[in-house]
Formats: structure tokens, C-alpha cells, sequence
């Protein structure tokens, strides 16, 4: 398993846990897997860093829909 796809698990594990994983996207992944220099960094933090952002605009996602 790739680094990347190691960090998208745990995030996706995360969110899963918080019934939410439906809010997950690749375009926020992206945003966050780059701007903390993802591939050089831990898989766990990451991936926590990347849920914790998505949990935190979850109202953001419901009201665009």
C-alpha cells in the first residue's frame, strides 16, 4: 500500500467511525495531502489532518447541497 492510500485509510477509518465518510472527497484530501507535505510526513497525522478538516466543514457540505 502506498503512502497516500495508507493516509486516505486512516482518514476514511476516521470519518467512518463518525458516520460522515460520505463527506470525504479527493479534492480536499488533495488540498490538505499537499499543504502539509503528506508524502513526506506521517500516514496517521495526515490522515487525521485531512478528516479533522472535513469534519470541521461539514456544514459546508450540506449547505452546497
Amino acid at each position: 500500500m502506498t503512502h497516500k492510500a495508507n493516509c486516505r485509510e486512516v482518514c476514511m477509518e476516521t470519518l467512518r467511525e463518525k458516520s460522515l465518510e460520505q463527506y470525504f472527497n479527493e479534492k480536499d484530501f488533495m488540498h490538505i495531502y499537499r499543504k502539509f507535505k503528506g508524502a513526506t510526513s506521517n500516514a496517521y497525522s495526515i490522515g487525521l489532518g485531512v478528516a479533522d478538516y472535513i469534519i470541521f466543514n461539514v456544514d459546508n457540505y450540506l449547505n452546497k447541497r
